[in-house]
Parts: C-alpha cells; structure tokens; sequence
C-alpha cells in the first residue's frame, strides 16, 4: 500500500475512530472490497482505493443527506494538503459524490469504471450482516419506530441489491444476500407489515 492511502487510512481513524460501523473499521471493508473488484474488473486500483478509505469521512449517523458531499469536501482539504494533484483529487472528490445510491438522480450516478466499483464496495458492505445491522443503527439514532426501522431496512436491502453494477459484485455478495433475503422475509412475517 503507498503513503497517501496510509496517510488517508490515518486521518479517516483519528477524525472517525475505530468506530465499528461509522468510522475507520467500515472504511476499511468498503476499501478492500473496492481492491478485489478493481483487481477483478481494472480501473485504477490507487483512486478507488483512496475513495473508498475516504468515503464516508464526514458521516456521522444523521446527516444523511449531506454526508457524500461533506466527505468529498473533507476529502479534498486532506489531499490538498498532501499536494495531490488536482486532477485525480477531483476524480477522488467525484466518486466519494456518487458512492451512494440515495443520491443518485437521472443524471447525477456513477458512469466511470471506478466510480462504480466504489459504489458496489460500498453496497458489498451494505448487504453485509454488519451493513445491515449499521443500517438499524442509523434507524435507531434517528429516534425511528419499530415498524419504520423493518421498513427502512426492507427497502434499503432492495435497493442496495438492485442498484450493483457488476457480476463480480453480485457473485460476492450472493451467500449474505440470500441469508439476508431470508431473514428479510422472517422479519416481514413476523412483524406483520
């Protein structure tokens, strides 16, 4: 690995911490996923890997919304204070911009090789048991009911199996994927939503 991903991997611990779902632990998941699959598909194995190490830096459970815009932005003071080049700091800047599916809009979701691969890290994670149970974090943090919680994690799981761009995402991901399906489907029953 080269100095300005340790570097990055340093500053995404000590402003998020060692936080299991939040901070530097999540970070570096979403990191190595993006690895294999830029080591399976091409693409520029540095970038994503820098995105994905810097993706969610600014995210603090509640500020939905705003956060893919705030890392990026977080993204770009740290690498201009290492003197990275301009060029790739906004390419960095763009995919941490398109790494969430919530955001995406018809013109505005990820087009270029890595910026999909940083997508789909993303959700390898997020179809991950660990993804899900962040996901009910987040739900609980933001004071959500019972029900608003199963629906919550209902469509985000559909959503996030729905929006993978590659077969190499989709074989990884397919052994959570139908233990979570099925438990999506339990948890549908026994809540009677």
């Amino acid at each position: 690995m080269d100095e300005v991903i340790e570097k990055a991997q340093d500053f995404v611990l000590k402003k998020r911490g060692r936080d299991l779902f939040f901070g530097y632990e999540h970070a570096e998941k979403v990191r190595m996923n993006a690895l294999y699959l830029s080591e399976v598909l091409g693409g520029n194995t540095h970038i994503v890997q820098l995105a994905a190490v810097l993706h969610d830096v600014a995210f603090d459970g509640k500020n939905l919304a705003s956060y893919a815009i705030g890392s990026a932005n977080d993204a770009k003071s740290f690498l201009m204070s290492l003197n990275y080049p301009e060029k790739e700091t906004n390419r960095v800047m763009m995919i941490i911009k398109k790494h969430d599916s919530k955001v995406w809009q018809d013109n505005f979701k990820p087009e270029t090789l890595e910026e999909k691969i940083v997508a789909d890290a993303e959700n390898i994670e997020r179809l991950s048991p660990m993804g899900i149970f962040r996901h009910v974090a987040v739900c609980k943090s933001m004071a959500y009911s019972g029900k608003e919680i199963i629906r919550s994690v209902v469509s985000q799981f559909e959503a996030d199996k729905n929006n993978l761009f590659f077969d190499a995402t989709k074989n990884k991901v397919e052994f959570d994927k139908a233990l979570l399906e099925q438990f999506v489907k339990r948890l549908l029953e026994q809540s009677k939503l």
